[in-house]
């Protein structure tokens, strides 16, 4: 057992041996006897004040005493201290999209584990998209403060492609805040090929979108999981079909309503379309996956039953060979991703990795941890508890001492 103040020891031990002294340094005066004449007086004073060593008065001084004792150990606060292990770990495991096999993260988890580690893991975003390390680096940072009345050192772990997806603005200063290193144990990322995907175009013959569907090597299928529809608005059949599992429905209208002002550009998660656009209105609510230059939102995606539903607010008319370039296709690719968003599974660089390994050594002594707040406070209300009862008794026993 430890003290986060022992100085209150050094008190409540000084004011009991104060008490002790004052209880054997009392003395009780004899009882006063009236009598009636002065022929029983005796000539000299046969009796004098004696030490008190009455059964109550011993009560009183081992209630005073506890009271004492409990109050000191009470503002002293106890920590009551356990066998701790040498080294435990915090498991970071990604369960998001960005692994190729899960089978793959449960074994090195499996591995990696021992008795009393915890695991932290990456999950999917909303509607299946991008996990965020940044938030799982704070929960392990966090699951790794709690180990210190645990173990003497700890580690973080790190089962992770490391795809650059995962990665954003909040990552480097969420690492930032772990003076360790970490080890990264690397599993396989899915294939980052670009692929061309079949979907299902409802358009008007000559929209300039057919032209970069097929530059772009899109096969058109009514089957097909993706639905592009440039009409002005959607049915109610194509609601009901983007709610199946696996189907995107995308609603990118050509008729984008009066515009405002001219912006430069359309930014995605992988792509940047450089371009002179008229910025229509803004589309409707969720999760923003198209932003335009100067960060308003160009494009959303919502869950719809167990697909998910797309509105694009991008421009694109017949007039100049934006439909035409290469980057309007890869903008293209983008939007009609599956759900989730665009996929980036292109492993960090070096440096990036290197940030996140860090310089340190990867065990952490976890002495160097600040201590829980909470640490060694829990027993101190019961033992200021038991104080005030003891003071409670003793009060109660000395008063019926004087009644009687």
């Amino acid at each position: 057992m430890t003290f986060v103040a022992p100085w209150f020891l050094v008190a409540g031990l000084g004011a009991i041996v104060g008490i002790v002294a004052l209880h054997f340094l009392a003395r009780q005066q004899p009882e006063r006897w009236l009598l009636p004449t002065t022929r029983f007086v005796p000539a000299s004073r046969e009796r004098a004040p004696a030490r008190s060593v009455a059964l109550s008065d011993r009560l009183l001084l081992l209630l005073r005493v506890a009271a004492i004792a409990l109050a000191a150990l009470g503002f002293a606060r106890p920590s009551f201290t356990v066998v701790k292990r040498a080294t435990a770990q915090v498991i970071v495991a990604d369960a998001s999209r960005a692994v190729r096999d899960a089978a793959d993260v449960a074994r090195h988890v499996g591995m990696a584990r021992k008795a009393g580690d915890r695991v932290v893991w990456i999950r999917a975003g909303a509607a299946g998209g991008a996990g965020s390390l940044s938030a799982a680096l704070v929960s392990a940072i966090r699951e790794a403060h709690e180990l210190r009345d645990e173990a003497n050192s700890v580690a973080i772990v790190v089962v992770s492609s490391l795809v650059r997806e995962e990665f954003d603005a909040a990552t480097a200063a969420a690492r930032a805040t772990w003076p360790g290193g970490i080890e990264w144990r690397a599993v396989a990322a899915p294939d980052d090929s670009v692929r061309s995907v079949p979907v299902a175009v409802r358009a008007a013959v000559n929209d300039p979108i057919l032209a970069t569907i097929a530059l772009a090597g899109m096969a058109r299928r009514n089957d097909a999981p993706v639905r592009l529809v440039r009409d002005a608005r959607l049915l109610d059949t194509d609601s009901m079909w983007a709610a199946r599992p696996g189907h995107v429905l995308v609603h990118w209208s050509a008729a984008q309503g009066v515009a405002r002002d001219t912006i430069g550009a359309v930014v995605t998660s992988r792509t940047v379309l450089v371009a002179a656009f008229p910025q229509p209105t803004a589309p409707t609510s969720g999760t923003p996956i198209a932003w335009w230059a100067d960060g308003v939102v160009a494009a959303t995606e919502q869950p719809l039953g167990a697909g998910c539903r797309r509105d694009v607010r991008v421009p694109v008319t017949p007039v100049g060979d934006l439909a035409l370039r290469e980057r309007t296709r890869d903008l293209l690719r983008d939007l009609t991703a599956p759900c989730g968003g665009a996929r980036d599974f292109r492993v960090v660089d070096s440096a990036t990795a290197r940030m996140l390994r860090g310089s340190a050594p990867l065990t952490l002594a976890t002495t160097i941890l600040p201590a829980r707040r909470e640490s060694g406070r829990s027993a101190v209300p019961w033992l200021l508890a038991l104080a005030l009862l003891a003071l409670a008794a003793e009060h109660l026993i000395r008063g019926r001492g004087d009644a009687a």
